[in-house]
């Protein structure tokens, strides 16, 4: 068992279950597409930050 609790056979058997599911053209892209939804995450949370700063609060 490794560090993370999760030995060597699962987690070989979790990439093989991603590799039939997504297919391998789609995990070759699948880290890019990971980091360009967290960068679009942290600009949303960037701009809602900032327009929360300049409205008022509204009460209910």
């Amino acid at each position: 068992m490794g560090p993370s609790g999760i030995s060597l056979g699962s987690l070989l058997l979790i990439l093989v279950v991603a590799f039939v599911l997504f297919g391998g053209r789609r995990l070759h892209s699948l880290p890019e597409d990971i980091v360009r939804v967290i960068q679009k995450f942290r600009k949303g949370l960037e701009s809602s930050a900032h327009s929360s700063e300049k409205e008022p609060p509204k009460h209910v």
